[in-house]
């Protein structure tokens, strides 16, 4: 799009667009803009306030706060350990660095050195009707 362009403009081409390749009629855009933030700080607040939460009760809460919210949620993740680069290579089970259905593990549990672990919450969120996919990270740190 041509920068020239006003901010109308540009949303009427955004919405042709979406109209054209995925078949989207509504302003899904807008409802996106605004669930994506509150679906997030919904999923950090639970984290926060549940001392020993592991990492599959976040997903899975992560999930019911998509569906609620009128969305899916679509990430084989919500989010992961953030360390030392790579912390691919950290020793153990991988699967307890991340926020997962298969994360049986306290998220306030140390890593394999003792420290206390950081994490990004990732929130995924697909429109139901039309399939356009969103993500929003940042830093989730009790």
């Amino acid at each position: 799009m041509s920068s020239a362009l006003g901010e109308r403009q540009v949303e009427d081409g955004i919405h042709a667009l979406a109209q054209e390749r995925f078949g989207i009629e509504r302003y899904w855009h807008r409802r996106l803009v605004a669930d994506l933030p509150r679906v997030f700080e919904r999923v950090q607040q639970h984290f926060r306030a549940v001392a020993e939460i592991t990492g599959a009760q976040l997903y899975a809460f992560a999930q019911r706060a998509a569906h609620e919210a009128g969305w899916t949620f679509s990430g084989a993740i919500a989010g992961h350990v953030v360390g030392e680069f790579s912390h691919n290579r950290w020793p153990g089970d991988k699967e307890l660095m991340w926020i997962s259905a298969h994360n049986p593990a306290s998220m306030q549990a140390p890593d394999h050195l003792g420290r206390e672990r950081h994490w990004i919450l990732e929130i995924h969120l697909v429109d139901r009707a039309g399939g356009l996919r969103r993500v929003l990270r940042a830093a989730a740190v009790r």
